[in-house]
């Protein structure tokens, strides 16, 4: 609950996909915001929605900003294992945000404005019965660009066409623009006492254009590139509460994405134009049937339609390509609920049937969770899910989009891009007494159906396309205290993370994302007026391929080891931050 969280290490505000890395498993090695890892799955294999549409984008600063207004943010729940029936695709986990459903009697609003960007929030009272909340975020980089925003800006372009525009010797004179905004809404309306709609929209934007003048032939030339990412997202979700045995909720929605660069190299007289564009509409109908008091089931249908076009047009030497894919699923879930009189034990099970008409593929998803209390401080948790996805994200080339954002979005196709399907499993158990948290879990994750494109390779195998898998087995492990005014906690997590490719040369080595050990521990102190908090953030290396150095080059071929075989330094961070209250 972001309006609940008080000051966090390294942040000037609540933004809920960074304050995410403090909890064991969940790891950004690149400290970027739309790169999270779970468990040693890739950022596209999580599930991220915003008010139950599924969001294609989630950051600004293309990766460092949660393009999610933090202040328009009621609740926020992550889910590692053990997802509820409902819930497809994602195979590594699930971060559902959701802006909150209450009508507001009163006008509420605030404002501020930071080194990156100014925001607004409001709650507006329409009548007795409903409200409309807005908020909105602009940076302010095209009134005044801040040292901070400097700093960004170089982090974020670092190793990419715009920076090496700079450095190149024919460029007489560079200069950019570079500005990102969103804008989010709901209106929720009380019905009746047993009616309640809610319509949500929410629209994010980044814009980076560079201006290059240079001399070709003795003439001055001046051409500009570009690169822009937005998204487009609206949903109407209506709630019905027909007797204190049963309810129902159904929601529609339609998601869209873009990525569209022009890249001028004046040099070779080319001009690329690079798009990728997704659409994707929807609709579900669940049912909650209260049985008794100890048992309930949760029962559902959903229809998704998702379609992906990719278009590239280069003009020394002439090429155009578009391609058009469209996949539409139907799905039918049922999941049991039981709680025992004791309320030492709960008990979930669900199944969810999944169809691809496109791929004429049907694919069958178990889950479970499972828990009981041995004393009331002190409960035991089974977890389990099998789960698949049909979507991913591709490098074509290092380059692509400018090598901002490299990634494209593409659409499975039952054979060079499978769906990507999961098994996993976890056992753990949670002490809670006295304001002292401890949580410990064991895991296995199996993933099947990755192909080497999704996994940024640059090495051996960066121009090869294949599949395969990867599997996962680990440990997370909590610990939070409470003592008066003052909080602290230590979150380590040890996993190891292997890749199987059957048609590569070296077929097993270390994921990309196999960091063995990853530790933060922190505290914070909190009276009526100052907040203070600070944490140490640090993991063991990130595998990466070397150069032969003996023999660097074969066949005018760069000549690599062992794939992963090498690991880079210790990762070591210190954050502080502090907040007094007038």
């Amino acid at each position: 609950r972001p309006e609940k969280l008080q000051v966090v290490s390294g942040l000037s505000e609540p933004d809920v996909l960074n304050i995410m890395q403090v909890f064991p498993g969940i790891q950004s090695p690149e400290e970027s915001v739309s790169n999270i890892n779970i468990r040693g799955g890739t950022n596209d294999q999580n599930l991220i929605l915003w008010d139950g549409i599924r969001m294609y984008q989630s950051s600004h600063f293309f990766g460092l900003i949660t393009a999610f207004n933090p202040y328009f943010t009621d609740k926020v729940t992550l889910i590692k294992n053990g997802s509820s029936a409902s819930l497809s695709g994602g195979v590594s986990g699930t971060i559902d945000i959701n802006s909150g459903d209450e009508v507001h009697s009163e006008v509420i609003g605030g404002g501020g404005i930071n080194l990156l960007s100014a925001d607004f929030n409001t709650h507006i009272p329409l009548s007795r019965k409903a409200s409309l909340s807005l908020a909105g975020r602009r940076s302010i980089a095209d009134v005044i660009q801040t040292p901070t925003y400097r700093n960004y800006f170089d982090r974020a372009f670092e190793d990419t066409e715009v920076t090496a525009s700079y450095a190149s010797d024919s460029v007489l004179q560079t200069a950019e623009d570079f500005n990102f905004h969103d804008i989010s809404g709901k209106l929720n309306y009380d019905i009746s006492n047993k009616d309640q709609l809610s319509v949500s929209f929410i629209n994010l934007y980044n814009k980076l254009e560079y201006q290059q003048e240079l001399v070709v032939d003795g003439l001055g030339e001046e051409k500009t590139s570009s690169l822009t990412q937005k998204s487009v997202a609206g949903s109407v979700r209506f709630k019905r509460k027909w007797s204190h045995k049963l309810r129902t909720n159904f929601t529609s929605y339609v998601t869209t994405y873009k990525l569209a660069s022009v890249n001028f190299d004046v040099l070779n007289n080319q001009r690329f134009i690079q798009e990728n564009d997704v659409l994707e509409s929807g609709f579900n109908l669940y049912s909650r049937i209260f049985l008794s008091p100890h048992w309930e089931l949760f029962n559902g249908v959903e229809y998704t339609e998702t379609g992906v076009v990719s278009y590239e047009d280069l003009n020394n030497p002439d090429f155009r390509r578009r391609t058009k894919d469209v996949l539409r699923s139907q799905a039918v879930f049922t999941e049991m609920s039981y709680y025992s009189p004791s309320e030492k034990a709960h008990l979930r099970f669900g199944v969810r049937a999944n169809y691809y008409n496109q791929l004429t593929k049907f694919i069958l998803e178990p889950r479970l969770v499972g828990s009981y209390k041995l004393f009331p401080f002190l409960s035991l948790e089974l977890l389990g899910e099998f789960k698949n996805q049909s979507i991913a994200q591709v490098i074509d080339l290092q380059n692509d989009f400018l090598g901002v954002e490299k990634r494209r979005w593409v659409l499975s196709d039952g054979k060079g891009v499978p769906v990507i399907q999961s098994k996993q499993a976890s056992l753990g158990f949670h002490y809670n007494q006295n304001k002292l948290l401890i949580s410990a879990e064991g895991y296995y994750k199996y993933v099947d159906g990755i192909i080497t494109s999704s996994q940024a390779f640059q090495n051996q195998f960066e121009f090869l396309r294949t599949s395969g898998s990867y599997h996962i087995h680990g440990i997370d492990f909590l610990l939070k205290k409470r003592v008066k005014h003052v909080s602290a906690w230590l979150s380590y997590a040890w996993s190891e993370n292997n890749y199987n490719f059957p048609q590569l040369s070296f077929n097993e080595f270390p994921n990309n994302l196999d960091i063995r050990h990853h530790v933060t521990v922190g505290s914070s102190y909190q009276n009526e007026h100052f907040q203070f908090s600070t944490s140490v953030n640090w993991h063991s290396g990130r595998p990466y391929t070397m150069i032969d150095l003996e023999n660097p080059v074969v066949d005018q071929n760069l000549n690599y080891e062992r794939p992963n075989s090498s690991r880079q330094k210790e990762y070591f961070r210190v954050d502080l931050s502090g907040k007094y209250l007038f």
